[in-house]
């Protein structure tokens, strides 16, 4: 019994701990795969008006939600541009700048996360990269960064931690 007393902590904490990892990565595998969904969509809608929408329905499809051990905090759709070799976050030329860029942030119910406030266009509330200001021709197609922020909350313990991913992925062009 003294050696069952000894040996049982750690025994508990490598098994909650392998279960932990297991739940950790089929909700990290899920987030990427909706990121995925959504970045398929927005790709294949391209510049239409309702892109950013329909691709967050596909991603609240996969079965994403705020529930259980996942919560979406954000979903961005960011514009980004190519040149040397790396990707970078373009700043200017938009709209109304948002978070320092081009990026339209989101609930993942489809409500806005940027200010609204004197926008006259209730359906579309001003967005700070529309889906119709996207090149969708072959020689200058946009490129688009898809991120899904999240939280995931340990099964064994209050605590939780903060996580993000992200593909960048150009549109389909449409006059080919």
């Amino acid at each position: 019994m003294v050696e069952f007393a000894i040996v049982a902590p750690i025994l508990f904490a490598v098994l909650f701990g392998a279960v932990d990892g297991g739940f950790f990565m089929y909700a990290r595998n899920t987030v990427d795969r909706a990121a995925e969904v959504g970045m398929n969509s927005l790709a294949a809608a391209g510049n239409a008006d309702s892109a950013d929408l329909a691709a967050l329905a596909s991603i609240r499809a996969t079965g994403v939600s705020n529930g259980g051990m996942v919560s979406v905090s954000e979903v961005d759709v960011d514009q980004m541009t190519y040149s040397g070799g790396a990707y970078t976050f373009v700043t200017s030329g938009c709209t109304r700048a948002a978070n320092g860029g081009c990026e339209n942030a989101y609930a993942l119910d489809g409500s806005p996360m940027w200010d609204t406030s004197g926008c006259a266009d209730l359906v579309y509330r001003c967005q700070p990269w529309p889906p119709s200001a996207r090149s969708i021709h072959a020689s200058s197609a946009s490129f688009v960064r898809l991120t899904i922020k999240f939280n995931y909350h340990f099964f064994a313990g209050p605590s939780q931690f903060s996580l993000a991913t992200s593909h960048i992925f150009r549109l389909e062009p449409k006059d080919i």
